[in-house]
């Protein structure tokens, strides 16, 4: 017997090519997203945050690192524990050197070197949140800023 009553979970019909139509369309949609340089910067700055605090050396550590998409930077948060401060500024122009070297000569860098992505470097110490090192990198040649 066949009762018109009877429940179907399942749309049929009509209702059940607009369903399957929708559904096309919005995984269409959702396929055809390119994340841009920008998402993908973000993104990748935020999944490394979510590894810090992350050991660089005995006596540096990561705190965290953000992607701001108007200056095209990356920024990158240090804590530096067990050196003085004095001895930190004396020594500066050597670590601005370093990392300067650092990004003109790492492979893994140079996708970003190349789309003029600028770096930024803040180093502070336990003593107070100032930063006691602060460095900006320019792309495309990596012009240091002062």
């Amino acid at each position: 017997m066949y009762n018109n009553n009877t429940f179907h979970p399942l749309p049929s019909g009509k209702a059940w090519r607009e369903v399957c139509f929708l559904s096309l369309i919005l995984l269409f949609f959702t396929a055809c997203h390119k994340e841009t340089k920008a998402e993908r910067y973000a993104r990748e700055a935020k999944e490394t945050t979510a590894q810090c605090p992350m050991a660089i050396d005995a006596s540096t550590v990561m705190d965290s690192m953000t992607y701001t998409a108007t200056s095209n930077r990356f920024t990158y948060y240090y804590k530096v524990s067990g050196i003085a401060d004095s001895l930190l500024k004396a020594n500066e122009p050597m670590f601005r050197r370093q990392i300067l070297d650092r990004l003109l000569n790492a492979t893994d860098m140079l996708p970003y070197v190349q789309d003029k992505v600028s770096f930024r470097y803040v180093y502070r110490t336990g003593v107070n949140d100032t930063p006691v090192m602060d460095f900006l990198y320019e792309s495309p040649l990596l012009q240091e800023e002062e």
